[in-house]
């Protein structure tokens, strides 16, 4: 498996991660505030957007992935499917867990960010309901989405761009599990 050769702090994070799913997505709805809206957020990429709003070259492709896990079963033995978007040539990774009538939660482990990129993602992510969340041992930072898929969307752009400050041509691999 292509995860595994990444290193140990990407294993650490997907156990968790498994773990968590395994215990039950609902355990999520409780413990990661719901994202609020003041106002919906327009398409990414949009012409009319409101000022700031992020557009990456492979939004589009990360807008079906997540999708296409908001569609996939949750098994009573494994738990809520998740997706995993691996940046490529880095260390650096955007997880989620969803499933047919789950919420969609995002997981950011602490362990990826560098301290400034930790900080970046506390300030610029709370406009996306993202807070710090996690077991001690494994802290993230964590939003449960509901079913707002391009709000989602503009979160991993947010993450991308301005978080990893990476540029919008950024290739990306989509792992699901």
């Amino acid at each position: 498996m292509q995860v595994l050769s990444v290193g140990s702090a990407m294993q650490r994070s997907i156990l968790v991660l498994g773990a968590m799913a395994l215990v039950c997505i609902a355990g999520c709805r409780e413990s990661v505030p719901q994202a609020e809206m003041t106002s919906p957020a327009p398409p990414v990429g949009s012409q009319d957007a409101r000022e700031g709003a992020i557009s990456y070259d492979r939004a589009d492709a990360v807008r079906r992935e997540l999708q296409a896990l908001m569609e996939r079963p949750v098994s009573a033995v494994a738990g809520a499917p998740f997706l995993i978007i691996n940046v490529n040539g880095t260390d650096k990774f955007v997880q989620f867990a969803g499933g047919a009538g789950e919420d969609l939660v995002l997981d950011l482990p602490r362990v990826v960010l560098s301290d400034d990129e930790f900080e970046r993602a506390e300030r610029l992510l709370a406009d996306h309901g993202v807070a710090m969340s996690g077991e001690a041992e494994v802290p993230a930072l964590a939003a449960n989405f509901g079913s707002d898929i391009d709000d989602a969307v503009e979160a991993v752009g947010v993450i991308l761009l301005q978080v990893f400050e990476l540029d919008a041509g950024v290739a990306l691999d989509f792992e699901a599990m």
